[in-house]
């Protein structure tokens, strides 16, 4: 695979120590890191031996595998011992946690879960609920989900966010219960490392002897613990440690990331070398001058490199309740004829694709969510996904075999589950008798339970505890409708385009793009206002998402609008002339 090393990635590659690399959309990222891991590795034994090696570090175990497959097209092998692609989360507690979990004062082993409704479980009945200094914060406790309870750097949060000064006993109460239970999520995990570390800085150096050079991709997502672990290894020997992102496509706060940590340590400097890759490979100028508006002035230009330009005009639908249809095609066609296969329509999230196009992604239909994972299952089945759907039944029998509490005998009785080739072959057979997903949500719910307790041999009826309505749904039509509508491959499968969120969108490359706004910005809406620069320098998050789906477009960029906002509005933000404003089959009132 060719990489073209231009001065800007030379830099990069050439850099070392504390680096920080800002890369803007469609630069190649991804792959500048893959050929600087292979530039480290040539390095790494006579720098520091054969038991010594690179760390590169991301959020999602997708962007692992995209980061090994990048690695194998350019060097033709696999990333191998000393050196290590890894989660940030898998990083920190094979290293640290499960390693030292004792300096944290935990007495067992602890068990990682991040199921929020499994922590629930943990906590009624017969747990927190029922002991009785529980009594003083009864009223708390069923305002306040305990599994939402966290800590965060020097304070306790709930929902992510900073404990009220009357909820913080609370939450010192609920968290501690849960840790001296021995069960954590991933930010328990990420917030007694860093005890560890700061307590045991032996530990950190340990850590820092091990892997010498540690690389973080999506570094703009990194949470304020996250950023306080690596800056505990930086204070107690590692020499070379690397972020790599863009804060303007930071677009998960709603998970801790907390790209304000990224703006600090480019602005403060302290010894860190901030380089940018502002070449982009992907789009064409015009695509790119739209999105760089949100962009702070005073910026470095990112500046297009794609040789193919289809001279297709960035365009402006107006739509109300009556021209949706119209507008889909108008822009399908536009691709058709400038030969775009690949044109996606991206919505804010699920809400909205619900209200654009009529179906959502996901139907809530059971408070159980045994439910969920059957389909699960049976959408794995559908995929050849074998062993993945065996482990999600044997999770499913877990869930009848042991309470709610027993977190450490349901994973292990999985993990057994799938050793065992008489269990394997009974989730087989499971797999096959299940109801399908064409049936109707009613008789799908009754044939499920019915399944279930002879598969089980349950002594009882099974009840998956259907609502009693759905907001938005005629409750006698759902209870008939497939439900293939909802699951797998739904009603926008079958339309001539794909129709996403943005957040499942962030990473790709699109012909065109159609991104859809609504008329307001309440609550979780992005609206046509959004793609003007705040005067404080200050991008919101849905700016960063607004960014973050206009830069998928390769060749062709257009936007869905309200009727009521203005052309002049329209023409005065984007720049756009009067003939690039489409308002076809437009009539009616709004939603």
């Amino acid at each position: 695979m060719q990489y073209d090393l231009t001065e800007q990635r030379k830099a990069y590659i050439e850099a070392r120590g504390k680096t920080i690399l800002t890369a803007c959309p469609g630069s190649g990222k991804t792959t500048s890191v893959a050929y600087k891991l292979h530039t480290l590795m040539e390095e790494s034994e006579a720098l520091y031996g054969r038991h010594r090696g690179i760390a590169c570090l991301s959020f999602t175990n997708k962007a692992c595998m995209e980061l090994e497959d990048k690695y194998k097209m350019m060097c033709g092998s696999n990333i191998q011992h000393p050196h290590l692609i890894s989660t940030i989360d898998s990083f920190v507690t094979q290293n640290v946690l499960l390693p030292y979990y004792y300096l944290a004062g935990l007495k067992k082993r602890p068990v990682i879960v991040n199921d929020d409704d499994v922590i629930h479980q943990m906590y009624f009945p017969g747990g927190f609920a029922s002991k009785q200094f529980s009594a003083e914060y009864q009223g708390m406790l069923w305002k306040y989900d305990p599994e939402k309870v966290d800590r965060g750097k020097g304070k306790y949060l709930y929902e992510n966010k900073p404990c009220k000064p009357a909820l913080e006993e609370y939450a010192k109460v609920v968290w501690s219960y849960r840790v001296g239970k021995g069960v954590l999520n991933s930010q328990d995990v990420t917030f007694l490392s860093c005890w560890i570390l700061y307590k045991h800085p032996k530990v950190a150096e340990s850590i820092a002897q091990r892997f010498p050079y540690i690389i973080v991709d999506e570094a703009q997502d990194t949470s304020e613990l996250q950023t306080l672990f690596f800056d505990l290894l930086c204070q107690n020997g590692l020499k070379n440690m690397e972020y790599v992102g863009d804060v303007y496509q930071a677009i998960y706060e709603w998970r801790n990331a907390n790209p304000e940590n990224f703006q600090k340590m480019m602005a403060a400097g302290n010894g860190w070398n901030v380089l940018p890759l502002t070449e982009n490979r992907r789009s064409v100028q015009r695509v790119i001058d739209i999105y760089s508006k949100i962009r702070l002035p005073g910026e470095e230009k990112i500046v297009s490199l794609v040789t193919e330009d289809k001279n297709i005009p960035v365009m402006v639908f107006k739509y109300d309740k009556t021209n949706i249809s119209m507008v889909l095609k108008e822009f399908v066609d536009r691709c058709n004829n400038h030969g775009l296969q690949n044109c996606h329509i991206l919505a804010r999230g699920r809400d909205s694709l619900h209200k654009y196009f009529g179906k959502s992604e996901k139907m809530e239909y059971w408070k159980s969510k045994i439910p969920y994972m059957l389909i699960k299952a049976l959408l794995l089945k559908d995929e050849s996904h074998y062993p993945n759907a065996i482990r999600e039944l044997l999770r499913v029998k877990a869930e009848f075999m042991f309470k709610g509490t027993e977190i450490e005998e349901k994973k292990k009785y999985v993990t057994d589950g799938l050793d065992d080739y008489h269990e394997r072959a009974a989730m087989i057979r499971l797999l096959e008798v299940l109801p399908p997903l064409s049936e109707g949500f009613a008789k799908w719910t009754t044939e499920a339970q019915k399944v279930l307790k002879k598969a089980f041999n349950l002594k009882t009826d099974v009840n998956f505890l259907p609502y009693s309505r759905k907001q938005g749904h005629n409750q006698a039509e759902l209870n008939n409708e497939p439900l293939s509508t909802y699951y797998g491959v739904n009603a926008s499968a079958k339309l001539p385009f794909s129709v996403e969120t943005i957040h499942s969108a962030k990473g790709a490359s699109y012909g065109g793009v159609l991104v859809f706004l609504s008329e307001n910005s309440s609550g979780q809406k992005i609206s046509f206002s959004e793609l003007k620069r705040k005067r404080d320098g200050i991008l919101t998050e849905k700016q960063r998402l607004l960014y973050v789906a206009c830069s998928r477009a390769e060749q062709f960029l257009a936007f869905a609008v309200p009727a009521e906002i203005s052309d002049a509005e329209i023409i005065k933000t984007l720049g756009i002339k009067q003939k690039q404003i489409s308002k076809v089959g437009l009539q009616g009132t709004l939603f």
